[in-house]
């Protein structure tokens, strides 16, 4: 998970900020199923929210690591199985502004990137391995350095935690160029490659597989955008190029396209939104199984709306999914897949005076400005077979508003546990917020669950950067009078 940034502090801007105290305690979950959960808070820490970041690197050997800039320090803390601090590592080799980082824990050794822009307009990209006690073991060492004007590399990690991807599109020469470089936990790096790309769309993702194959899908649009051609990139072990396999849409447009791969079949997976214009109404979803080391295509289906999903988004049938993201995209074991997506847009308002609901505190609530709104709402999950037969589907209803905190209050965490899928989210449909967690399982049967009020009347959770640790944990960063704390749930 790439660091998060948080440009403004505002609890969901529907709630006054806290100031009574919490113990650390176990929680109880109620409705639905009632079960006891354990959570763990750590210890608050000092954060400016404004301008800092933070990450969760996770396990390491025997203990838990979170990281977060303090001031123009890097900072790991290693936290015990209580959430208690055992240590707090500065990562002095590190220039004081670097960003974009990016931890891999494989449980017994930390490896990172992290990139340093100069003046110049050069963009350096480093490499570093920690061992299981945060100290330094591999680099670091530059494995990336270009003239750019894109201001951030992205990051392919392998399923097995050995090798990393860092990759960055550009333009040369007003053509689209793909540049990669790779490297694995013994710090052995291959790269530098740069090859053009067959169109100007955006590079979506890239899979890394665990003998060091990639695969990247692009489209011929950005990323906001419908696309009219859909690209499979492959590039073989040790390889230095990489081949298209172009996807046959008949005509129709694709957006928000995800890809999945199975290491055991070899095959990849594409599904996304469909429409018949480019500019049109999303219409239903469109899914393909490609064979890349064949250079073949296997499947290619579309799948209509039916009246069912229709029905259950509510409003304009037409125009009922225009405003709905792609989140999720897991494979069945029959080759079919399950979806998430989830409805969102972004609004401005005037903000004349007070009493139009809470704000940051360091604004003026006196001063017209317009104010970003955040609107996160349903999310639809829909299970379909291979050949394209809708299985089951539902909504998953909620309605979140914040201003000015970049959604951050908002949207959702999501844990498979194997049984059920959970997300995790802040309900903010009563005058207090609370925590719900909504259990689905294979055959799209719902358990509702929230969290006791008295745990976040003091806590604001943030479960959209949430991490699944383990099989059945999940770190959830929070805020607790300002500062920045993580809780460690156990489902």
């Amino acid at each position: 998970m790439s660091c998060v940034k948080s440009g403004i502090y505002s609890p969901y801007m529907l709630k006054v900020i806290k100031i009574i105290g919490l113990a650390v305690a176990g929680l109880v979950w109620y409705a639905g199923v009632a079960k006891a959960q354990r959570v763990q808070f750590s210890e608050p820490v000092a954060f400016d929210f404004r301008a800092s970041e933070f990450d969760m690197p996770g396990k390491l050997g025997d203990k838990l690591f979170v990281f977060r800039k303090d001031k123009e320090l890097n900072v790991l803390d290693a936290l015990d199985e209580n959430m208690q601090r055992l240590a707090s590592i500065v990562l002095d080799f590190m220039p004081e502004k670097a960003g974009n980082l990016n931890f891999v824990s494989d449980g017994k050794t930390l490896m990172l990137t992290y990139q340093q822009l100069r003046r110049s307009g050069e963009m350096l990209v480093y490499a570093a391995v920690l061992d299981d006690q945060a100290r330094l073991i591999g680099g670091p060492m530059v494995i990336d350095s270009v003239i750019t004007r894109n201001e951030r590399y992205r990051v392919a990690i392998s399923p097995d935690k050995q090798r990393m991807v860092v990759y960055l599109q550009d333009r040369r020469n007003g053509t689209s160029v793909l540049r990669w470089t790779a490297i694995d936990r013994k710090m052995q790096v291959a790269g530098n490659y740069e090859q053009a790309l067959p169109a100007d769309g955006l590079v979506k993702s890239i899979y890394l597989t665990n003998d060091g194959q990639w695969i990247g899908l692009q489209g011929s649009g950005m990323e906001d955008q419908l696309s009219a051609n859909l690209n499979l990139l492959v590039c073989p072990l040790g390889g230095h190029t990489f081949s298209v396999l172009p996807a046959n849409l008949e005509g129709r447009y694709i957006g928000d396209a995800m890809l999945r791969y199975n290491t055991h079949t070899g095959k990849a997976y594409v599904a996304g939104f469909s429409s018949s214009t480019s500019k049109g109404n999303i219409d239903g979803l469109y899914y393909g199984i490609a064979l890349p080391t064949s250079g073949s295509w296997q499947k290619t289906a579309f799948m209509p709306f039916d009246e069912v999903v229709k029905e259950g988004a509510g409003g304009n049938k037409k125009r009922a999914f225009n405003d709905y993201i792609f989140r999720e995209l897991i494979i069945t074991k029959d080759e079919g897949f399950l979806m998430a997506a989830e409805k969102y847009y972004t609004a401005t308002r005037q903000m004349y005076a007070s009493g139009m609901g809470m704000y940051p505190y360091y604004y003026n609530p006196y001063y017209n400005r317009l104010l970003r709104e955040f609107n996160y709402s349903d999310v639809m999950l829909l299970s379909c077979s291979a050949e394209g037969e809708r299985k089951w589907s539902d909504f998953i209803r909620k309605d979140q508003t914040t201003l000015e905190d970049d959604g951050a209050f908002s949207g959702y965490g999501m844990m498979n546990t194997g049984d059920a899928i959970r997300f995790v989210f802040n309900n903010m449909e009563s005058a207090s917020t609370t925590l719900k967690v909504i259990s689905v399982n294979p055959v799209g049967k719902m358990n509702t669950n929230l969290l006791d009020r008295d745990y976040t009347r003091y806590y604001d959770w943030l479960p959209r950067y949430g991490k699944q640790i383990s099989a059945r944990q999940m770190l959830v960063p929070c805020i607790y009078k300002g500062k920045l704390c993580f809780a460690k749930v156990d489902f």
